[in-house]
C-alpha cells in the first residue's frame, strides 16, 4: 500500500524534525512557528544515505522505490532520495500523502 509507505515516511520526517536544529532555525527564520509546522506536517530528511532505514525495516521493498523515496544505483546499492531537506508533504483531498516537496537546506537541487 503506497499510502501506507508514503504516510509512515511523512512521520519518520515529522519527527526527526524534532532533532535537526539547523532545519528548526531555518524554519523559523522563514517565518513558520511550530504550531505551523505541525499543522501542515513539515518534516526534515536527514543528512544521511539510508535515513528510512530506520522507519522501513524491509529497506530493501519495492515499495520504497515505487513511492519515489529511494532509488538504487547501477551497482544495486538503494539510498534515501531526499537527504538533508525541509520536507512538505502532499495530500489529496482525502488527507492521504501522495508525495512530498523537499527544500534543501545546501547547495543541491530540488527534489519533488
Amino acid at each position: 500500500d503506497l499510502h501506507g509507505v508514503l504516510l509512515r515516511a511523512a512521520q519518520f520526517y515529522r519527527a526527526q524534525l524534532k532533532a535537526a536544529p539547523h532545519a528548526i532555525e531555518y524554519l523559523k527564520q522563514r517565518g513558520l512557528s511550530g504550531e505551523i509546522a505541525k499543522r501542515f506536517g513539515i518534516g526534515y530528511a536527514p543528512d544521511g544515505w539510508q535515513g528510512l532505514a530506520a522507519a522501513f525495516p524491509d529497506y530493501g521493498a519495492r515499495a520504497l522505490v515505487t513511492a519515489g523515496l529511494v532509488k538504487q544505483s547501477d551497482e544495486g546499492r538503494r539510498y534515501d532520495v531526499f537527504r538533508d531537506r525541509i520536507m512538505f508533504p502532499i495530500v489529496d483531498v482525502r488527507g492521504n500523502v501522495i508525495g512530498f516537496g523537499g527544500r534543501v537546506l545546501g547547495d543541491g537541487e530540488p527534489k519533488y
